[in-house]
């Protein structure tokens, strides 16, 4: 087994070690927050997530009451038939529809689970444009 060699610590200049506490500073310092609206876009990201939610609850509910529909219907087919082949055939067509019906509703699922995180992709990017224009005019002013 041969042995790993350990990564020597890079040398670092006095000049770099300042900028990067400083950075780090920054970062931390919540007033640093204070210089742009982190509400705005929390706001924004509230509503679209009640929007998403609200759109997945109503699917949820139309999917399952269909599907109680549908279920039901099956059973009473089922307890009507009076004939092997047609037995088979109810149970093909249930499982065959039940199969469309769940892997549709996943898709829908997947679209909005989508568009929620297309929208939080946004809002981080907007967050932390406003940030990074605050720690420049922080940085300037200090100039």
């Amino acid at each position: 087994m041969t042995q790993r060699k350990t990564a020597r610590p890079r040398k670092k200049t006095a000049a770099q070690t300042a900028m990067a506490t400083e950075w780090i500073d920054t970062w931390l310092d919540p007033k640093t927050y204070e210089d742009f609206h982190m509400t705005a876009h929390a706001s924004d990201l509230q509503n679209s997530s009640l929007d998403h939610l609200e759109a997945m609850t109503m699917s949820t509910i139309a999917f399952v009451g269909d599907r109680l529909k549908k279920d039901f219907t099956t059973m009473r087919d089922l307890a009507e038939c009076r004939d092997a082949a047609a037995f088979v055939r109810i149970q093909n067509d249930f499982w065959q529809t039940a199969w469309t019906d769940y892997r549709d509703q996943m898709m829908r699922m997947g679209e909005e689970v989508r568009g929620l995180a297309d929208d939080t992709e946004e809002v981080i990017c907007e967050s932390s444009d406003d940030a990074t224009k605050a720690l420049r005019a922080k940085a300037s002013a200090r100039s």
